[in-house]
């Protein structure tokens, strides 16, 4: 108890605090306390499988699911006819009930998990919590996976996040979009790990 976790509200999210856990009809339950931007606080009884810890996957901003699914969808396009890409995902849900940005699988069976994160301000916080998060859905979308961080930034805060050069795991892509003609370093990574080939950032 006290933990924080996000709950889906709408189309949206809000962060709460469970103040209970309790079993009731065979269903383990949470009551969590919310604060709502509309009506402020409230208490909340869910299922504790609707509900994820914060530091699991961090809270989506406002909103989020108009601009995000439009640049997903975009994304996605690019990515269609890439060499030796059998199946293309757009936000599937994992075997652990988290949701995805965009999974590829390979003819080989091989899949590939992309996280996408618009850095506005680059904040070291914001990029390890992305890398922290691509590393579980890789876990959950199956043992021989890859994933590519896909930073969206603007011209020169990529000195910012210099950090990332240290995170040394091959099954692991760093790629900076700073405009539309990055679409070709996305590409690449995707041949990369689809193909198993060593990590950089590009």
């Amino acid at each position: 108890m006290g933990d924080s976790v996000v709950v889906e509200w709408g189309l949206d999210e809000v962060v709460g605090e469970i103040r209970n856990v309790y079993e009731s009809g065979g269903v383990v339950r949470v009551l969590v306390a919310v604060e709502l931007p509309d009506s402020g606080p409230e208490t909340v009884v869910l299922p504790l499988d609707s509900v994820r810890l914060i530091d699991d996957q961090p809270i989506k901003e406002p909103g989020h699911w108009r601009n995000q699914a439009a640049l997903l969808r975009g994304i996605a396009k690019r990515l269609a006819n890439v060499d030796n890409l059998d199946e293309l995902h757009v936000s599937p849900r994992l075997a652990d009930g988290r949701e995805a940005d965009l999974v590829l699988k390979g003819r080989d069976g091989r899949s590939v998990v992309v996280e996408v994160k618009s850095l506005r301000n680059p904040s070291q916080q914001i990029a390890r919590s992305a890398i922290y998060a691509l590393r579980q859905y890789m876990r959950s979308a199956g043992e021989d996976s890859r994933g590519i961080a896909l930073f969206l930034i603007e011209d020169g805060q990529e000195g910012a996040l210099k950090f990332l050069e240290e995170i040394e795991d091959p099954r692991i892509s760093i790629v900076f979009w700073r405009n539309a003609k990055d679409g070709q370093r996305l590409m690449d990574a995707v041949v990369r790990q689809l193909g198993g080939g060593d990590s950089n950032v590009v």
